[in-house]
């Protein structure tokens, strides 16, 4: 449903799009737990639904309510399960039979960088520019476990970061 909404957000179909992320919304409410991170990006995509129709006082509810399920990521992202992968050969087989442990730290590191940056996100509260789903069409992962879960409620947020300068890029 984020997808879809981000495709008619760039199509200048915003009405389609905030119909997608409050339908995204109450899929979530219906299937998610409220601790696994799509509650929250459902939430605040709800709020950008809300936001594009007016409803201003529902949308910082929304929003400030999908920051606080928020906060409670890094904590999920800890006990998260994390699926084996495929190597590309033995020896990455082996290494990570060896130090499968240090794999899944730096895993979970580079997903804590992503949670950090949808907080960022969160709390800037700028809607997205239009359409912008290049990067969970590139980086999504192929195993459907929580780190693919993770990645959908970081990449399909509605929202953009802060504005940075040139400098800051």
């Amino acid at each position: 449903m984020q997808v879809r909404a981000k495709t008619f957000q760039l199509e200048g179909n915003v009405r389609a799009a905030a119909r997608c992320w409050t339908f995204g919304h109450l899929l979530g409410v219906l299937f998610f737990p409220t601790n696994d991170p799509r509650s929250a990006c459902g939430l605040a995509n709800a709020a950008a639904a809300a936001r594009l129709h007016g409803r201003v006082r529902a949308a910082e509810l929304r929003l400030r309510r999908a920051r606080v399920l928020w906060s409670g990521v890094p904590d999920w992202l800890e006990t998260m399960r994390l699926a084996p992968r495929a190597r590309s050969s033995l020896y990455h087989l082996r290494m990570t039979v060896r130090h499968g442990d240090a794999f899944d730290r730096a895993l979970k590191a580079r997903l804590m960088e992503q949670v950090r940056e949808a907080e960022e996100r969160l709390i800037e509260g700028r809607l997205e520019p239009p359409g912008d789903t290049s990067r969970w069409v590139v980086e999504r992962p192929p195993v459907y476990d929580d780190t693919r879960r993770l990645a959908a409620a970081c990449f399909l947020l509605a929202f953009a970061g802060p504005r940075r300068g040139r400098d800051d890029r």
